[in-house]
């Protein structure tokens, strides 16, 4: 499924023309950019939890 979202991507947004992956991200940036950007609230990071015991 995610091969076909990156393909479709590809083709919507430079009509094949992408090289790499680099080449993707730099064009959904230009496309989204003149939208402004989104900034998110990060929860903090915890400790992790105990892994589970499986005795």
């Amino acid at each position: 499924m995610e091969a076909e979202a990156r393909t479709i991507l590809q083709e919507v947004l430079t009509g094949g023309n992408l090289k790499t992956g680099a080449d993707l991200v730099e064009a959904i940036r230009g496309r989204f950019a003149p939208l402004g950007g989104v900034d998110l609230d990060l929860p903090p990071r915890g400790s992790a939890r105990e892994p589970p015991r499986f005795e």
